[in-house]
């Protein structure tokens, strides 16, 4: 953060892809997570959504997870019951499979 406050002038910095979201403030700099649409791996099987304006505002929204694993099961995705179980518990599953080997 210490970097990029040197090299840019911005007040908001945003990233994703660490399925949890979050706001905090660091060294002037308002840093947020959009955390994961549709895999936030906080226990909360709904949505994060990241609502920019004059505040940052985290929400979550339902969205139908079961047409997602239906359609990761009809598209033959790898993975896919790792995939579900994900999905139905907001828990990251990947690490059993990961154990295994």
């Amino acid at each position: 953060m210490n970097r990029l406050r040197r090299e840019e002038d911005t007040d908001v910095a945003v990233f994703g892809h660490v399925h949890h979201a979050f706001v905090r403030c660091t060294g002037g700099v308002t840093v947020v997570n959009t955390g994961s649409i549709g895999l936030p791996f906080d226990g909360d099987p709904v949505i994060d959504l990241n609502l920019t304006g004059a505040a940052v505002q985290l929400r979550r929204v339902n969205y139908d997870r079961e047409k997602a694993i239906r359609v990761a099961k009809e598209r033959e995705m790898p993975d896919v019951e790792l995939f579900e179980e994900g999905l139905r518990t907001a828990s990251y599953p990947y690490f059993k499979r990961v154990q295994k080997v």
